[in-house]
């Protein structure tokens, strides 16, 4: 498999050597030579529990000390522990040795800059215009730090929102699938610090092959909710492998899917908020059920391009109180800048304790919709303004948003269509009211699409 560069970090196979010592070497130095800024440069270092994930630290301490930047090495963590710990301590950037939700064979490098926050789109070229070390390069230093989790998690419970004791008080019964990752470690702290004594963790060896496909889907835990239904547990956690990504399963297996966390989590500081003009923030393709949610509290919801640099930029040009993506990315710019489970986890389970109700009911009063993902595969390349013309002749009645692609808003039903980077293909969201309602949708824009190619 190629390597896959793009703003959201580098990405390759290790098995067939796409991602191999060499280019980790490069992509660091290039990172440390033409990113990082000022004199004594420092970067906070982590990786997400994959196997590859040690080989890969070594390679990348060994190219930060011989490029003259000091290491502070926290090993296994989540993403937003190295996000929130590269910020406090005044770090030139930060990598994160993760592929995300990717399959086992894959792992990559999260770059971020001095703010904690993933690099911008803008700095990708210096990433991959590769440089050499100068000569004279004083060495870098390496230490180890065992700290960061447990003050990434001191900063979460020090927030108003949060509330410990409400949540002890209700005996929560906990089931974790951490994906035999970074958060069968991380999650199952911040729950035992949250007040919750029984916590049970399922996928919880560390650095074995994934049990299941690790992206957070329902058609990829059907053991979980299994074990959900009988362990009769109150709630379910579960992450991706760097745990940036949450979603929580109800009692005897409720689903709310992926689309719901950023929901809830928001729901509990709007319910906070004394805030005259309430912001949120999302991107254009997240479920409209987190607008509806933002009604309820009178709260201005803000749609950006897609992409969690995207939500972040926005969320900071319109001080929102939280944003988040629809793939369970919860962002609390009181915690930090950056997509974080532990927040998502902590800020749910004060809002249904101090409302004494199960997280279905936490949902039950909010609008749900049937949410659709396709893609339209292109033998010839279109382009997005001749779509973007037709549709605005054709769909009078649709309020139109051409941030990203091009999103078609219509009182009983959205679409957004948007060009893949990467591939020969079209990427279509639609939400509706119900699957019949949504595959008849695609079909028409299907029709349209391949009759402008």
């Amino acid at each position: 498999m190629p390597i896959i560069e793009s703003i959201s970090g580098i990405r390759g196979t290790v098995n067939d050597g796409s991602l191999n010592k060499e280019n980790v070497y490069q992509y660091v130095t290039n990172y440390s030579q033409k990113i990082l800024k000022g004199k004594n440069k420092k970067v906070v270092l982590g990786y997400d529990g994959r196997a590859s994930g040690k080989w890969i630290m070594n390679v990348a301490s060994r190219a930060f000390v011989d490029n003259g930047v000091s290491v502070i090495d926290i090993g296994l963590c989540t993403t937003p522990t190295i996000a929130y710990y590269s910020l406090l301590k005044h770090a030139s950037g930060a990598l994160m040795v993760s592929a995300s939700h990717n399959p086992k064979e894959w792992n990559g490098l999260k770059f971020f800059g001095n703010t904690g926050e993933i690099i911008e789109k803008k700095f990708l070229p210096l990433l991959l215009k590769n440089t050499k070390i100068p000569k004279g390069t004083k060495k870098g230093v390496y230490k180890k730090d065992t700290k960061a989790l447990s003050l990434h998690i001191k900063k979460i419970i020090s927030q108003k929102e949060i509330d410990i004791k409400s949540i002890k008080q209700k005996n929560y019964r906990i089931l974790v699938d951490g994906i035999n990752a970074s958060g069968s470690v991380a999650l199952p702290v911040m729950l035992k610090t949250l007040g919750v004594k029984k916590v049970d963790v399922i996928n919880a060896q560390v650095g074995k092959s994934f049990t299941h496909k690790p992206e957070p889907l329902k058609e990829n835990l059907t053991n979980t909710i299994k074990k959900m239904k009988a362990g009769k547990y109150d709630i379910g956690v579960v992450v991706d492998p760097d745990a940036d990504r949450l979603l929580l399963i109800g009692k005897d297996g409720f689903w709310l899917g992926e689309e719901m966390t950023q929901v809830l989590a928001s729901r509990a500081v709007l319910l906070r908020s004394k805030d005259s003009k309430k912001l949120i923030v999302t991107n254009l393709s997240s479920s409209r059920s987190f607008e509806d949610m933002g009604k309820m509290y009178k709260a201005k919801t803000i749609y950006s391009s897609v992409g969690t640099v995207n939500v972040i930029k926005t969320m900071k040009k319109h001080k929102a109180l939280i944003g988040g993506e629809g793939n369970g990315g919860v962002i609390w710019p009181k915690v930090h800048y950056e997509r974080d489970s532990l927040t998502g986890v902590s800020l749910i389970l004060s809002y249904i304790s101090q409302k004494n109700i199960s997280l279905s009911e936490a949902v039950s009063d909010i609008p749900r919709y049937y949410f659709l993902k396709e893609k339209i595969e292109l033998k010839k390349q279109i382009s997005l303004d001749k779509l973007i013309s037709t549709l605005k002749k054709t769909e009078k009645k649709a309020k139109i948003n051409t941030t990203d692609g091009v999103k078609l808003d219509f009182p009983d039903y959205w679409i957004h269509i948007r060009k893949s980077n990467t591939e020969p293909i079209m990427r279509i969201y639609i939400e509706s009211a119900n699957k019949q309602k949504a595959t008849a949708v695609f079909n028409k824009y299907k029709k349209l699409i391949n009759s402008l190619v």
